[in-house]
């Protein structure tokens, strides 16, 4: 009877766990769309790797510790305060993802945001950043 117990616990656990891990990424990609909405630095920075790669409007362009990422993220909201932002592309995995976004600053400019986030010791963290101006 327990080797019964043991396999339906096994079975179960092997097509739960990736629900758990799918909604967790979710919760991620949420809250980094709406610190991006909100044009807040420092809520992308918490999901930050410890080394991101950035190119930000082909300017800032390298790979960046964390802290190094926040302040240029801050660089970019002072001159391009939140206006709007929308999630246009989303594909998750349980190793890694990524994101598309169009984000619109107050005055008026226009923006294309891309994220690979990968799974780093059981968390979601963001291992490339990149925000291009786009005409459309």
């Amino acid at each position: 009877m327990k080797k019964k117990n043991l396999k339906y616990l096994v079975l179960t656990m092997f097509f739960v766990a990736p629900f758990f891990t799918s909604s967790a990424q979710l919760n991620m990609i949420d809250e980094v769309s709406d610190a991006f909405q909100k044009g807040n630095a420092s809520a992308i920075a918490y999901y930050l790797n410890d080394k991101v790669e950035f190119s930000i409007v082909g300017d800032k362009v390298g790979i960046y510790t964390k802290t190094q990422g926040a302040s240029i993220l801050q660089s970019f909201f002072s001159g391009n305060p939140a206006l709007s932002f929308n999630v246009s592309h989303k594909r998750i995995k349980e190793s890694s993802s990524f994101v598309i976004g169009s984000f619109t600053s107050s005055n008026n400019k226009k923006f294309r945001v891309y994220l690979l986030i990968k799974k780093v010791d059981s968390r979601s963290l963001i291992c490339q950043l990149r925000i291009d101006q786009t005409n459309e």
